[in-house]
């Protein structure tokens, strides 16, 4: 018996994997399980003028406005909820020959819920939103015309799915800062991708801290970073061009939203539109006209979107969904108590 011993070549490849910012973005989880902003604003204008014939006019514009937000992102949960008030009041008047008097008013509340709840990968989804709107026109003068509007809709949503797509703009940020203060010569040591994502928490950690100090806002902000970059051992020392690096991509840089995932879902809406005008006019005649009109909608809606951040610069979005709707509608229009009837209804997709 003969015995052969063959000879076995074996090929070993190293590759070392390089660091890139796609890695830092698809990988960033974003959390913050409580966060809650409230934003007032409005503004106001107004003037007088007389004029030399006698004549004079006058307005004056009121627009207050209150909004807030809360979203909950955690392994479990992504929920998003919004609510806001608005008002506006308009007075004017010019006078000549005729006084021409217009008053307006409208104000708007809205609030809306949108809630995610995770068992891995699937999730069950339900939510509400609501508008109610009214609106009041008024003008006297030789023409009077007065007019109320009211419109108010309620949806609500329910339904199932799986994926989920991450936001990971603080990624995109933390990664910025690393690599101009690495292409500035500023680190002692090249980053990686768990330095990014570690930077990007603290990031998402400072946005979520309130502090109503403008200035210790931002005092606290630039402290953060810096702290998490010296814990990490990556800075070879302070220096002007070390602190005006993390200033320039912390106030003036431009990150627009960035976010990477996907999801599948199926999701049932009905609701209801109720819409309610009255209008009376002396021009070319009386006349007092109302309509008052309801549509009831239910909308099925499956879909699949895919949100790929190629990296800090490159954001790849795609998706289809399709959507069928039933809408009932029914109208009653009155015009100087001459009233008449419709409705109809009919399936789209």
């Amino acid at each position: 018996m003969k015995i052969f011993i063959l000879p076995l070549l074996f090929i070993s490849f190293t590759a070392v994997a390089q660091k890139k910012d796609s890695a830092v973005l698809q990988s960033f989880k974003f959390r913050t399980p409580n966060f809650r902003a409230v934003v007032l604003s409005g503004n106001a204008a107004g003037n007088f003028a007389k004029n030399l014939n006698g004549g004079s006019s006058y307005s004056l514009f009121l627009n207050p406005a209150l909004q807030a937000t809360r979203l909950v992102s955690t392994d479990k949960e992504l929920s998003t909820y919004g609510y806001s008030a608005q008002t506006s009041f308009n007075t004017n008047n010019t006078s000549g020959g005729t006084s021409q008097p217009a008053k307006s008013f409208n104000t708007r509340f809205s609030s809306s819920a949108l809630i995610r709840k995770y068992n891995n990968q699937k999730f069950f989804t339900y939510g509400y939103t609501g508008v109610a709107q009214y609106n009041f026109s008024k003008t006297t003068s030789a023409y009077n015309y007065l007019e109320n509007r009211l419109l108010s809709n309620a949806t609500i949503t329910i339904g199932t799915g799986k994926g989920r797509i991450e936001n990971v703009t603080d990624a995109q940020i933390a990664y910025n800062i690393l690599d101009d203060l690495k292409k500035n010569n500023l680190l002692s040591a090249d980053f990686t991708v768990e330095d990014a994502t570690g930077l990007a928490k603290t990031i998402t950690l400072i946005n979520n801290t309130r502090l109503f100090d403008f200035r210790r806002k931002r005092i606290f902000e630039l402290k953060q970073i810096d702290s998490f970059l010296n814990s990490k051992g990556l800075i070879k020392e302070n220096s002007i061009d070390y602190f005006t690096t993390i200033t320039d991509n912390w106030f003036y840089a431009f990150n627009p939203l960035m976010r990477h995932g996907k999801e599948k879902y199926i999701t049932l809406s009905p609701g209801i539109i109720v819409r309610n005008n009255k209008t009376t006019s002396n021009e070319p005649a009386n006349n007092i006209s109302s309509i008052i009109a309801t549509n009831t909608i239910a909308a099925l809606t499956m879909g699949i979107e895919k949100a790929i951040a190629k990296n800090v610069r490159r954001q790849l979005t795609r998706g289809i969904s399709l959507v069928t709707q039933y809408i009932y509608s029914a109208e009653k229009n009155s015009n100087n108590g001459i009233i008449t009837n419709a409705n109809g209804s009919g399936l789209s997709s």
